[in-house]
């Protein structure tokens, strides 16, 4: 703690120098920018976070939606040598491999220190701390479909259960696992993936998915607009439209996942991305807040003191609704995902 408050009378102090104007805090020192993912949970996160510790500490936050895709943009700009992002916002599944690549800085050790004892046990990797735990979930209007199905197998019965349906276009690995899912395959014995067969499953429904959303925005605004009437989507959105109006999220064989923020190589501003990852840690008011308004979970267990306990028992990581999902495994996804993320894009696109 004494070295956050040190840093941040320092960047006090820069800001003060520079007068705080907009063009001192493009770069440098007093400012980091943040890859998000252009979202609404980043447009909260930004009133709930950045702006608070820009006001403690004088350090600018801008956000950039850049984490759609993050291995390939970092690996691109890390040849480059030129890095922009001082944190980035990443998928657990992006983070192993960039891990891997040793595109991402491990920790310094007192950080990490200080931060586990902040998080649930062993949620603070040697790379990275918790940010959001969602899962994909079974969505169905059920004013629009009658029945609904309940689990992937259902989805994937065209006859059964008739309406527009959605999936996401960039969810290559929950695509594969629910393809399993519906071809039979128990949740425990998911992984290894078998690509081939997750492939011909997506086949038979491929025709079938009318709308490929990209982002969760979309996602939501094509339930309300009834463009579609089923479909996986993340979990906290899912959360916003079950608040709203009859939709029923399932979540029998949701992939439980989560994402981290992490600090690449070559960022401009470490130290000050290691000061908002403790400002942060240090907040868990602010942090239940985001949770409370974005029904995601945060593995914060000091945050759910300032949690409704009806959202509580609503997000992925209550026991109820864990003990349904499907774990990642992500040694697999470290050996596999580039050959299998080519090889989706290619089927997307076909």
């Amino acid at each position: 703690m004494l070295r956050l408050l040190a840093l941040s009378f320092l960047l006090l102090a820069i800001a003060a120098g520079c007068g705080g104007s907009d063009e001192s805090t493009a770069a440098g020192g007093d400012s980091i920018v943040y890859s998000g993912f252009g979202s609404g949970s980043d447009d909260v996160a930004n009133e709930i976070f950045f702006k608070p510790f820009t006001a403690d500490t004088g350090t600018r936050v801008t956000l950039d939606g850049a984490s759609e895709n993050i291995v390939a943009k970092l690996r691109a700009a890390s040849a480059a040598g030129d890095v922009p992002w001082s944190l980035i916002r990443a998928e657990e599944e992006d983070v192993v491999v960039l891990e891997h690549d040793g595109l991402i800085e491990p920790l310094p050790a007192d950080v990490q220190d200080r931060l586990s004892s902040r998080f649930g046990s062993g949620s603070v990797t040697d790379f990275g701390i918790p940010f959001i735990d969602y899962t994909s979930v079974l969505v169905c209007n059920t004013e629009a479909v009658d029945p609904c199905p309940a689990d992937m197998a259902e989805f994937f019965d065209t006859e059964r259960f008739k309406g527009p349906r959605t999936m996401y276009a960039d969810g290559w690995l929950d695509n594969l696992v629910f393809a399993l899912e519906a071809d039979g395959v128990p949740p425990d014995e998911i992984f290894p993936l078998d690509v081939d067969r997750a492939f011909a499953k997506l086949d038979e429904i491929r025709d079938s998915i009318d709308v490929w959303w990209t982002n969760s925005d979309q996602a939501e605004q094509i339930f309300r607009d009834e463009e579609v009437t089923m479909g996986p989507m993340w979990s906290g959105r899912a959360a916003t439209l079950a608040s709203e109006g009859p939709f029923q999220p399932e979540f029998e064989g949701a992939l439980l996942a989560r994402e981290l923020w992490v600090v690449p190589k070559g960022a401009p501003n470490p130290e000050g991305a290691y000061a908002l990852m403790e400002w942060y840690a240090t907040h868990p008011k602010e942090v239940g807040a985001f949770i409370t308004e974005r029904r995601n979970g945060i593995d914060m267990p000091t945050a759910y003191e300032y949690v409704p306990q009806e959202i509580t028992d609503a997000l992925p990581t209550s026991p109820a609704n864990r003990a349904q999902e499907v774990q990642v495994d992500f040694d697999w996804v470290t050996e596999n995902r580039d050959a299998v993320y080519k090889r989706w894009q290619e089927w997307l696109t076909q």
